[in-house]
Parts: structure tokens; sequence; C-alpha cells
């Protein structure tokens, strides 16, 4: 099976001119959506609340980064072909300009590509699955700053070296 490329991680104000694009994408790869508001990530804390709440983490999820990073990267009991996750207000994400945003961020890159690569590291492979991700944004600004963010972990090739020991916050 050929390798998929990664899509695209977009960021957009304007969640009206989108909707069109993202019902078409669920029903057309047949993927589950699944809606995140920023407006309730607002603590590291509250975003593994709503993520665990979102995607129906089981029971033994640690509450941490490296739980959280397992476990949006395996959602097995979850019966889907792929997700499309639409973060709402995710301008109110943590603090925009925090290591933790950032982390979060890569984090979230690295997911992208692992679902649309497949995994191959462990005893347990998995084949590649669509992992669509939109950020709604209620200002340009904040479009840049995402845009810019998500560029330098592209370019500096972060995004590949998953949970290295850099500066995460753990």
């Amino acid at each position: 099976m050929p390798e998929r490329k990664i899509s695209e991680f977009v960021v957009l104000i304007d969640k009206k001119t989108a909707r069109e694009n993202i019902e078409e994408i669920i029903r057309v790869k047949d993927v589950q959506k699944v809606e995140i508001d920023g407006s309730k990530c607002k603590t590291t804390i509250e975003l593994f609340k709503e993520f665990s709440k979102k995607f129906l983490f089981p029971v033994y999820f640690g509450w941490n980064w490296h739980a959280f990073d397992e476990c949006i990267n395996d959602l097995d009991w979850i019966n889907a072909n792929g997700f499309c996750v639409i973060i709402n207000n995710a301008n109110l994400i943590l603090s925009i300009r925090s290591l933790d945003f950032e982390y979060f961020i890569e984090l979230m890159m690295c997911s992208q590509y692992e679902w649309n690569t497949g995994r191959r590291y462990d005893s347990f492979p998995t084949p590649p699955k669509h992992f669509y991700l939109y950020l709604f944004v209620d200002d340009e600004e904040t479009v840049v700053d995402l845009q810019n963010l998500i560029n330098t972990i592209r370019t500096n090739g972060k995004h590949m070296n998953r949970l290295k020991n850099e500066h995460k916050p753990f």
C-alpha cells in the first residue's frame, strides 16, 4: 500500500466557508468528526479533560503529555476509518505563546503524521488512516502566529523527533 501524503494542518478564521469542505471530507473519506472546544482547554488539565471526553480515552489515561500522546495515537476503542478533528476557539487553548501550547501543536502534528503514514515502530503496526485537523480562530493575527509556529516546527523537523528529551512540559 503506498504511503499517504500528510494532511495539511489547517488554520482558519471563518468556519462557515470551511464547513462544506469538511462535511465533504467526512462523507467521502468516511471519517469520524470530533469537535473540540478550545474555550474548555485553557489549562493543560482542561485540555486533557476535553480530549478525554470527546475521544473516550480509557480509564487508565494518565493525565500527562505522554499518556495523551499514547491515547491520541491509539484510539482503537473507536471504530472509525479515520478522524476529522475540528478545534473551535483554538486561540483559547492554553496560552497561545506558551511552551505547553507549542508542545500541543507539535504533538498534534506528530499524531497527524503517524495516523496518515501508519505505525511501523512497534509490535503492533497499524495501516495508514486519514487524520484531518482544523483549527478555527477568531482573528487574522492568530492565524499568522499559528502558521508561523507550524512552519517553524515543520522546518526544524521537530515533529519527526517526537517525545525526545527536548524542552517538553511534563
